[in-house]
């Protein structure tokens, strides 16, 4: 279960200020954030089995490229409405 997962993660980092493997070191490793080539690890995604699961990814977050995606049209069309309105009038970012 999703919650569960998450639960695990913020359990292991209140006790160990890092959140590794969960509390039960059952979950998939939590690494540290590197920006140390393209196939870096660098970002922990919480889903749904249904949509891959929880894993790390290599995808470069920021809120510049994420206000370009949705400028763009590249967004999901599930995404909250406030996420729209947040960007709506703002410059673009180059990132």
């Amino acid at each position: 279960m999703l919650s569960a997962t998450m639960m695990s993660y913020w359990a292991k980092f209140a006790w160990q200020s890092h959140p590794g493997f969960g509390r039960d070191g059952e979950e998939i490793l939590w690494s540290l954030r590197e920006n140390k080539g393209a196939a870096t690890s660098r970002v922990m995604v919480f889903d749904t089995a249904i949509d891959a699961g929880v894993r790390m990814t290599s995808d470069k977050l920021s809120v510049a490229a994420i206000m370009n995606r949705f400028r763009a049209g590249q967004v999901e069309s599930g995404f909250c409405p406030a996420y729209f309105e947040m960007f709506r009038g703002l410059p673009s970012i180059t990132i």
